[in-house]
C-alpha cells in the first residue's frame, strides 16, 4: 500500500481514538456483497470479442464517529474480481472515503484530514470497463488532504478565517502522473461595510508540483461587495489581480486585473439565482448559477469557468460514496452499490492544467413511488501545453419505480461525444441498462440487471458493443 495510503488509515486510527477518547458517539456498520456478471465482450474491441464470467466481492466497513472536539467518517472497500476466461486480469481494487475534522482550540482553530482511494480510467477516449472492475485503462488513485486552519469572529467588524493545505494524488499505474498541491488562504468576510452592503477580501496562493513538468503556481486577490436592494434583489461586484506561471490555450499566463458584475434574486425559500459578466486575463468570463426546489422536485443549472489539473477533477468527479441526494437526505448505503458516481465526464490522467467551460443542467423528481434523476452537461477543455481542445457532451438519467414496499423497477441511460477538435476526431457512446432490486429482509437486497453498451469511433480505434448480464446480493451487519 502506498506510502499515502499508510498515512490517512494513521490518522484514521488517531481520529477514532480521540473520538472515543472524547466520550463521542460512534457507530460501525458492515457489509457484504457479491456479484456475478457475464459480458461477451470482456476486452470491449469487436476485433478480439470475447466473453467472460466475472466473481465479485467486495466487504465493507464505515465508521462514523461524533465526539465534542472530532467528527470521524470513515468508509473502506476492497472489491475482489475473479475472472474465468482471462484470469490475468483478476484483481482486488480499493474504494475509502475519509474526512475528519478536529478541534484543537475552543472552536476556533481546526484540523481538516481527507483521504480517497478509488479506480479512475487512464485516457478518456478509450474504452474501459466498468471502474469497479479494472483493466488495462484504468489505475488505482490514492489522494490524501491536510488543511489546518482557523475562523476567528473579530467582535462586531467580521469573521477572520484562514488555511494551510496539502494534497498528493498517486497512481499506481505508470502512465499517470503524481501531483502534490500547497496553498494557502485567507479570508475576511460577513462584515457589514455600511448600511445594506456586505463585503469581503480573500487572498489565495496555490503551488502545484509535477514529476514530470516544473511546478505552476497561481496568486488571486479578490475584494467584493454585495448591495442588498431589498430582501428579493442584490447587486455584487467583485476586483482582483491574478498571477500565475502555468500556461493557458493560446501561449496564456494568468496575470492581469480581473472583474466581474452581477446580481442575486431570491424570490421565495424556493429559488435561488445569480448571474455575474466580467474580465480575467483570457478574455470575457460569466458564471451561472440558477435553483429552483418544490417538495418533490430539484432544477439546477449552473456555468463557469476553471483551470484545474485532470487529476483532481477526476477524483471529484468519481467520488466513491455519496453522503447526501439533492433533497439534502443521507445516502445510507455507500458501500454496497456505486454511491453518486458520475462517469463519463472527465478528461484524460494528466498533470498537465486546462481550463475548462463547464455547462450543467439537472432534475431531480421524487414521487411516492417513483424517482427521476436527468442531467445534461456541456465540457470546453483547452490545454496550455499540449494545446489540445476538445469538448464533452452527455445526457444521463436514472429511474425509478417502486412496485411494493421491498421490490422496484430501474432504468439508467448515458449518452456522450467527446470531440476532440484539434485531432479532427470523435468518440460516442453511449449504454443503457434494465433491473430489477427486491429487499429480502431489513439487511438484504437482491439486483438483477441487463446492460448494452457501445462506443463508435471516427478513427482506427476498434469500435466495441457490450451485452451484460449482471446478478449480485448485499447484506449490511
Amino acid at each position: 500500500m502506498p506510502l499515502s495510503a499508510c498515512f490517512f488509515l494513521s490518522l484514521a486510527i488517531v481520529s477514532f481514538w480521540s473520538v472515543t477518547a472524547d466520550a463521542g458517539e460512534w457507530r460501525l456498520e458492515k457489509s457484504l456483497s457479491g456479484s456475478l456478471i457475464y459480458t461477451d465482450n470482456a476486452r470491449l474491441t469487436d476485433a478480439e470479442k470475447r466473453d467472460d464470467l466475472i466473481f465479485n466481492v467486495r466487504p465493507g466497513l464505515r465508521l462514523r464517529g461524533k465526539g465534542r472536539r472530532v467528527d470521524l467518517d470513515l468508509a473502506y472497500s476492497p472489491s475482489i474480481n475473479l475472472h474465468t476466461d482471462t484470469r490475468q486480469r483478476n484483481d482486488i481494487n480499493h474504494f475509502l472515503d475519509f474526512s475528519s475534522v478536529l478541534d484543537l482550540y475552543q472552536d476556533r482553530y481546526f484540523l481538516d484530514v481527507r483521504a480517497n482511494a478509488s479506480i479512475v480510467n487512464i485516457v478518456r477516449d478509450l474504452p474501459s470497463s466498468d471502474l469497479a472492475l479494472a483493466n488495462n485503462n484504468t489505475t488505482q488513485s490514492y489522494r490524501y488532504t491536510i488543511r489546518p486552519n482557523f475562523r476567528h469572529r473579530l467582535k462586531s467588524y467580521g469573521i477572520l478565517s484562514g488555511a494551510l493545505g496539502y494534497s498528493e494524488t498517486r497512481f499506481t499505474e505508470s502512465r499517470s502522473s503524481d501531483v502534490a498541491t500547497s496553498s494557502v488562504n485567507l479570508r475576511f468576510d460577513e462584515t457589514r461595510w455600511i448600511n445594506r452592503i456586505d463585503g469581503y477580501v480573500d487572498y489565495n496562493y496555490r503551488n502545484l508540483m509535477r514529476e514530470d513538468r516544473s511546478d505552476s503556481f497561481s496568486s488571486v486577490f479578490t475584494t467584493g461587495l454585495v448591495y442588498h436592494i431589498n430582501t428579493f434583489w442584490g447587486v455584487t461586484a467583485t476586483l482582483g489581480y491574478e498571477n500565475g506561471n502555468f500556461e493557458v490555450s493560446d501561449g496564456q499566463t494568468p496575470e492581469g486585473v480581473r472583474w466581474n458584475i452581477g446580481g442575486i434574486w431570491t424570490p421565495s425559500s424556493r429559488v435561488r439565482a445569480s448571474a455575474s459578466a466580467g474580465h480575467r486575463f483570457f478574455g470575457a468570463d460569466y458564471a451561472l448559477d440558477v435553483e429552483y426546489r418544490h417538495r418533490r422536485s430539484v432544477v439546477a443549472a449552473s456555468y463557469r469557468t476553471s483551470f484545474q489539473t485532470a487529476g483532481g477533477s477526476t477524483l471529484f468527479q468519481g467520488s466513491n460514496f455519496s453522503s447526501l441526494d439533492a433533497f439534502g437526505n443521507p445516502v445510507e448505503t455507500p458501500i454496497s452499490n456505486q454511491g453518486g458516481r458520475v462517469n463519463g465526464t472527465t478528461p484524460s490522467l494528466s498533470s498537465e492544467v486546462f481550463r475548462e467551460d463547464r455547462f450543467d443542467l439537472s432534475w431531480v423528481l421524487r414521487g411516492r413511488r417513483h424517482s427521476l434523476t436527468t442531467r445534461v452537461y456541456y465540457q470546453r477543455r483547452e490545454y496550455g501545453e499540449s494545446l489540445r481542445d476538445e469538448t464533452d457532451t452527455g445526457v444521463s438519467g436514472n429511474l425509478t419505480h417502486n412496485l411494493s414496499a421491498r421490490s422496484s423497477l430501474f432504468g439508467r441511460a448515458t449518452w456522450d461525444i467527446l470531440d476532440e477538435r484539434d485531432r479532427n476526431r470523435e468518440f460516442v457512446r453511449y449504454s443503457l441498462e434494465i433491473g430489477f432490486s427486491r429487499q429480502l429482509g431489513p439487511k438484504t437486497t437482491t439486483r438483477f440487471s441487463v446492460t448494452r453498451r457501445a462506443g463508435d469511433y471516427t478513427d482506427d480505434t476498434p469500435d466495441y458493443t457490450e451485452h451484460r448480464i449482471s446478478a449480485s446480493i448485499s447484506h449490511r451487519f
